[in-house]
This record gives structure tokens, C-alpha cells and sequence, in this order.
């Protein structure tokens, strides 16, 4: 699928890698809803039951199991991308990274990446992702949401926006 401009579009899907096992479902959900829009999104592995192990299959080279190789990869996508959603119902200091990365792309003299970060109620959520500008709240959103169709409305008003 395109989009009206007749380019597809990329998101990177973040969500923590260790730990977080009782989010990975809602993660995948937010992979395959993304792929159902016509939106490709290369971070598959974050919905997966083992990333690491997924992220090395994906990539094609079993010896890239160093950290360097992991996260320069995630970076790659991140400034190639043109939409970026995390799941931090999970504490992660790496999704804290990817979610700076995206939202520094201007600095970098990058496109400016419109953000989502959702979480469920009750998750901590870092200063570190909630702390944004007024200036940002126009493309960088924060949202709870309770249960699949509540996270399915939020996907729907962001990709309406921005997607």
C-alpha cells in the first residue's frame, strides 16, 4: 500500500527487549495492525517471544551478536523511518535511547519523526519519555489506554494524523 503522496511508509516499533514478556502480545499487535495499513515495519523482532534471537534471523547474520551490531542496526531504521511507536508499559532504559534517537532526528538534520509512546495504567513511565516540550506535543504523544480496542482507536487517530 502507498500513501497518497505514492511513498510507503516505515515505522520502527520499540518496546523493551529484556524483560516485558507480558506486553509482547499488544507489541505484535501494534506490528501487525502498522503491516494490515500497508506500513512496513522492519523492528518485527520486538514482538517476538525471543528479540535478540529474532533480530539476528531477521538480519541474516547469526555473528552479528555483539551489542554494537543490535542497536547501530535499531538506529539505522530509526533515522530511516517515518513513524516511531513504543510500548512502555515495561521499563527499558534501551526503548528510552530508541525513543531520543527519534525524537533528535532534526538535530541530526533528519526529518522530524512524529512519536507515540503508549502505555497501560499504572505502568512507571520515565521522566525521560514524558518530560516533552510544548513545543513537541504537536507530533510526540503519550497515551494510556486500557485495553486492544482502546490502543486500536489511539493507532487509528495517530495514523490519521501522521501515517
Amino acid at each position: 500500500m502507498t500513501t497518497q503522496l505514492g511513498c510507503e511508509k516505515r515505522a520502527f516499533v520499540g518496546a523493551s527487549s529484556d524483560g516485558g514478556e507480558d506486553y509482547r502480545a499488544i507489541v505484535k499487535f501494534i506490528i501487525e495492525f502498522l503491516g494490515e495499513r500497508g506500513i512496513e515495519v522492519r523492528s518485527q523482532h520486538n514482538g517476538s517471544l525471543e528479540p535478540v534471537k529474532t533480530f539476528l534471523k531477521m538480519v541474516g547474520d547469526p555473528t552479528r551478536t555483539d551489542d554494537n551490531s543490535f542497536r547501530d542496526t535499531d538506529c539505522k531504521w530509526i533515522e530511516e523511518d517515518d513513524l516511531f511507536i513504543a510500548e512502555a508499559s515495561h521499563r527499558s532504559t534501551g526503548l528510552g535511547a530508541e525513543f531520543h534517537h527519534a525524537r533528535l532526528k532534526p538535530r541530526l538534520g533528519l526529518p522530524l519523526t512524529p512519536i507515540l509512546v503508549v502505555h497501560q495504567p499504572g505502568c512507571y513511565v520515565s521522566p525521560m519519555l514524558k518530560g516533552i516540550s510544548k513545543s513537541e506535543e504537536g507530533y510526540i504523544w503519550i497515551r494510556k489506554y486500557a485495553n486492544p480496542e482502546e490502543l486500536r482507536g489511539i493507532l487509528l487517530e495517530f495514523l490519521a494524523r501522521f501515517g
